[in-house]
């Protein structure tokens, strides 16, 4: 009930938005025929009951609205996988350990507050729910039982003593109500006006809409809008009645009208009553009605088309690129880069990643500053120098490099048995030599092993203008972590997060403090959008990289998973 509370308040804050455009739309329409403002409300009342929207280059609808309301959604299912995970970690098999699962929010103290009042705002939600729909299931069916005194006069048409005005009732079969002491003079364009609510379905419209109104009962604005469209209903009615009899009853009708409305019914009539919705504005719209042109009524037309279009889809997500060679989109992109100057970064992110202490101590720039960093160690009475940790550590050459001018960033990718992967990046600075060399000057080294900010993943995974991630097919990490799925029995193993592709998004990334859902699905590929806390996102690439057992992984596979 929790995860439907959620959607139905996803909807309803996206759909506040489609309310405030719609009524900017009604009234810039005020003068045009009132068939487009009411049909300009069901946008949003498809808003409000649809989940789901297609994406379209021409949505009006903000990202920051779209976001948000994901975010809020998504939180339930993030508590799901909290509880079916768990925190136990077998020894010598957890790739997760417990420090993991903290940093990953799996069991922060703020979601379980955020989940205890969702349940509470959830009851809330049901029951005022559920009081709307049995109260006005009751008062249909007094009315029900009220009417069934009535006496048939012909076709569907039927009168009643105990009606003051009359109204349509009936979902199946719908039948006109009419008051005994009607005037036989004007029954003509009132019968007229309830059977036009009966040929455009508008009572199943007002039913449904009013069913919608109860499941956001919480928002003002929709209530608003159903007593707009019920406005709107009205008169675009009014207007066809005048329509299809002609001008010469406009004002015979309006004295109808008026008079109908002014009758106070001693029973609950929750259909459409004659004389109900703003009589005043009716009967001026009445008397002021004059057919509309033509090319009017095609301009009209398209405005609303293309407000249905703008305002019923999802902004478009860009599209994540891929890129492997970024020495060679950089030298296109950027200034050419020297020969000189590539040897002295790759000389020195090979000696790195080879733990080569000696070799980076010739290729740096600063020897008193490359002495006193953490990882270097003076050995043989400082003649020759140990550098690197075991692990985590970059151990293979599968790094990536971004040359600007005399900068460069080298993107390593620090491993760990478990098996992990963590993104490691170090800025140096190139200093050219009187030979015309390069020697290199460490600034600074950054592990991303926390990554809760579209600004801190951009740093470790925006690379030359385009998102590039690990391949994690390498050394075998998919067939340790198939293995480690294959020998759990009791579903406790913490590597169960990589069978859903929002959380094995997560892990592989060191994605923490926001919420993750899938936005494009397929059989082996998918997109997962991940919403950090600012209301912020990325799109990321998963594939399904095995499939007995399932393991999903991040990036993009052409191939079907074996």
């Amino acid at each position: 009930m929790e995860k439907l509370f959620f959607h139905i308040l996803q909807m309803s804050l996206v759909s506040c938005y489609c309310i405030f455009a719609v009524l900017g739309i009604r009234f810039l329409l005020r003068k045009a025929p009132k068939i487009f403002s009411y049909l300009l409300w069901f946008i949003v009342f498809i808003r409000l009951i649809c989940p789901v929207a297609m994406e379209s280059p021409f949505s009006l609808v903000p990202d920051v609205i779209t976001n948000y309301a994901m975010a809020s959604s998504n939180m339930m299912d993030k508590s799901n996988l909290t509880e079916s995970t768990g925190n136990t970690v077998h020894e010598n098999t957890g790739i997760l350990k417990n420090a993991d699962q903290k940093k990953n929010g799996l069991n922060s103290l703020q979601d379980r507050k955020i989940l205890t009042k969702g349940v509470i705002f959830s009851f809330i939600w049901l029951a005022g729910f559920l009081i709307l729909l049995l109260r006005n299931f009751y008062k249909v069916f007094m009315l029900i039982k009220r009417l069934k005194t009535s006496k048939k006069s012909y076709g569907n048409i039927y009168c009643s003593e105990i009606i003051d005005s009359p109204f349509v009732m009936g979902i199946i079969k719908p039948r006109i109500y009419l008051p005994d002491h009607m005037n036989e003079n004007e029954m003509n364009y009132i019968i007229r006006h309830e059977s036009i609510h009966i040929q455009r379905k508008d009572y199943l419209i007002k039913t449904i809409t009013f069913l919608i109104c109860c499941l956001h009962w919480f928002n003002p604005l929709v209530w608003l809008s159903f007593m707009l469209m019920s406005h709107d209903m009205e008169m675009s009615c009014d207007e066809q009645v005048v329509r299809e009899l002609g001008s010469t009853i406009k004002k015979e009708y309006s004295k109808s009208l008026l008079f109908w409305a002014t009758q106070k019914s001693s029973i609950h009539t929750s259909s459409f009553a004659f004389g109900e919705n703003d009589v005043n504005g009716r009967i001026k719209n009445i008397l002021g009605y004059k057919k509309a042109k033509n090319r009017i009524i095609v301009f009209v037309a398209v405005l609303c088309i293309t407000a249905g279009v703008c305002l019923l889809t999802n902004p478009k997500t860009t599209a994540v690129k891929n890129s492997t060679n970024v020495i060679e989109q950089q030298e296109k992109e950027s200034k050419i880069i020297t020969e000189k100057e590539k040897k002295a970064v790759y000389a020195w992110a090979d000696a790195f990643t080879k733990r080569d202490g000696n070799a980076l101590y010739e290729l740096a720039a600063d020897k008193e500053q490359f002495k006193s960093w953490d990882y270097v160690t003076a050995i043989n009475g400082g003649k020759e120098y140990a550098f690197g940790d075991s692990s985590p550590w970059p151990w293979n050459q599968d790094y990536k490099i971004v040359i600007n001018g005399e900068k460069a960033d080298i993107y390593y990718y620090a491993l760990t048995s478990d098996p992990a992967v963590t993104t490691w990046k170090e800025t140096v600075v190139l200093v050219p030599q009187k030979d015309k060399s390069y020697l290199v000057d460490h600034k600074m080294l950054e592990s991303y092993d926390t990554v809760n900010s579209k600004k801190i993943f951009d740093d470790a995974y925006y690379i030359n203008g385009v998102y590039q991630y690990y391949d994690f097919k390498k050394n075998s990490f998919i067939d340790a972590i198939g293995n480690q799925l294959s020998a759990d029995k009791t579903n406790t193993a913490s590597a169960r997060v990589y069978q859903d592709p929002k959380t094995a998004a997560e892990n592989f990334l060191h994605l923490t403090g926001g919420t993750a859902s899938v936005t494009k699905s397929g059989e082996d590929n998918m997109t997962v959008r991940y919403i950090f806390s600012d209301g912020k996102y990325v799109d990321i690439p998963v594939y399904k990289a095995a499939s007995n057992p399932v393991v999903w992984c991040v990036g993009k596979s052409n191939t079907k998973a074996k």
